[in-house]
């Protein structure tokens, strides 16, 4: 994840081969990859303007994702879904129900712009917020 988000800070798009060793990489790591990873990967593929086309590599960060959703803070749930709306990639809607699931339970600590960055990132997506999220969000 420090490679992916190194070239996104230094605005650096890595070439085609670069880019497909980095994600057979996540792939076969996939297992070793923390929230942070996870969040710190999409976001950097969305800032540069990246849009992930290899269906392994897309399964593999979903299926990390979900099965960690628990350790996943505000701004990760927040960067993780305006990174999907930033690269118009449509996660599945279990992907969307675990981490609005996950979202109501730290409600309290949610700031103002992390709230923006996810709802944004719903916006992108064409969808909107569920459950326990969508009446949180309307009070």
């Amino acid at each position: 994840s420090n490679t992916f988000w190194a070239f996104a800070k230094l605005s650096m798009t890595p070439n085609d081969d670069v880019m497909s060793g980095l994600q057979h990489e996540m792939v076969l790591k996939r297992g070793d990859f923390t929230s942070q990873g996870v969040s710190n990967v999409l976001w950097s593929l969305a800032k540069l303007s990246f849009v992930m086309v290899d269906p392994m590599f897309s399964e593999a960060i979903e299926t990390q994702a979900s099965s960690i959703v628990n350790t996943f803070s505000p701004q990760e749930i927040a960067n993780t879904i305006w990174a999907y709306g930033q690269m118009r990639m449509q996660p599945s809607r279990r992907f969307l129900s675990l981490m609005s699931r996950q979202a109501t339970t730290r409600i309290e600590d949610w700031k103002p712009e992390e709230i923006s960055g996810l709802l944004w990132g719903l916006v992108k997506l064409s969808r909107h917020p569920e459950g326990d999220l969508s009446h949180w969000i309307q009070r």
